[in-house]
């Protein structure tokens, strides 16, 4: 069974014109963004890598959006995910559809690490062998291998030990060109590509299924963010025995960075929200919106102020969840409203 949705276990020198950068950091705390979740008319061609490379992904068309945050790990995930120090969560919305999936790391010195990952369709926790995606900053022609090994628990109450290997490589670099989103056209690219093959086992039983995954993560070079402005993760889940299935195909492309709940870090807040008829936008340090726009999940604009007021109405919107996008001099930042 084929479906599109988000499912991801982790995400994760000059030459003529186009030169490559580091890759400086796995997902950090500060880091809080949304995407658009995209699909694209013709399939995208990632397996070629190397230097000097042009991905025009052009064809795409936004069918949702998704939230990326980096936390602190609870208590309760600390007993489960040992040495974890980040949980990387990933939020998303497809129509009337809800998904939710979260990624452990721990990250010692300059090494960071999978712990564990938890998503609708199976847990895994690498309790016995982390895979280790290695010492950052990553530089292109990096590659890792690492055996990786732990427990996981599956739909419909299954459970038992995996065995597997983790890949980590800067494969890539080059300009990238994107449709939707807010990433400009032509934009110079590293890309890491991190893949995982585990197989499961199942009481007495040995290899009863497999979880194969290939992530592609497009950093900008230079950017101050931990985060990339494309990804793509292909996953297949296969287990006969538990009757499971699931192919799934992730494609997002970055729309804003969004703002804590605290008005000193965001620069903007928006109030009332959750809100009924009427929403007022402060800006901090007396800043200048120069665009400001409402967008449904589905990445399409529903308001768009010009001159700039302060002060909507949103009366007329459907009771959701909604982005207001907001570009200043410092740069784009979104935030969700809630329309009651």
């Amino acid at each position: 069974m084929k479906k599109t949705l988000l499912f991801n276990l982790f995400i994760f020198c000059t030459i003529g014109a186009i030169a490559q950068a580091p890759i400086n950091n796995f997902y950090q705390p500060q880091d809080r963004v949304t995407y658009n979740v995209v699909q694209s008319a013709v399939p995208l061609v990632q397996e070629t890598s190397g230097a000097n490379m042009n991905w025009n992904f052009s064809q795409l068309t936004a069918v949702g959006t998704s939230e990326v945050h980096t936390v602190a790990p609870t208590a309760e995930e600390l007993v489960t995910y040992l040495n974890t120090t980040a949980v990387t969560v990933t939020t998303a919305t497809l129509g009337s559809d809800d998904f939710s999936n979260k990624i452990f790391s721990r990250t010692s010195g300059t090494t960071v690490s999978i712990t564990g990952a938890n998503t609708s369709q199976i847990e895994l926790i690498y309790d016995t062998d982390n895979a280790t995606l290695g010492n950052f900053p990553l530089n292109y022609g990096f590659t890792n291998s690492d055996g990786i090994s732990g427990t996981y628990n599956a739909t419909g109450g299954y459970s038992g030990s995996f065995t597997g290997n983790s890949t980590t490589a800067v494969d890539a670099y080059g300009i990238l060109t994107v449709n939707v989103g807010s990433t400009p056209a032509a934009t110079h690219i590293t890309r890491l590509k991190t893949t995982q093959t585990i197989s499961l086992d199942y009481l007495f039983f040995s290899n009863v299924g497999t979880v194969t995954q290939t992530t592609y993560s497009y950093y900008k070079n230079g950017s101050p963010m931990s985060v990339p402005v494309f990804r793509s993760t292909h996953t297949n889940i296969n287990v006969p025995l538990m009757q499971i299935d699931y192919t799934t195909d992730s494609l997002e492309s970055f729309e804003a960075q969004l703002n804590t709940s605290d008005f000193e870090v965001s620069g903007f807040s928006i109030a009332p929200n959750p809100a009924t008829d009427f929403v007022t936008i402060q800006m901090k340090n007396n800043e200048i919106i120069r665009n400001l726009k409402i967008v449904d999940v589905n990445g399409r604009i529903i308001i768009e102020s010009n001159p700039i007021e302060n002060t909507l109405d949103l009366s007329q919107l459907q009771k959701g969840t909604y982005f207001a996008q907001i570009k200043t001099d410092s740069g784009t930042f979104a935030k969700k409203i809630i329309k009651n």
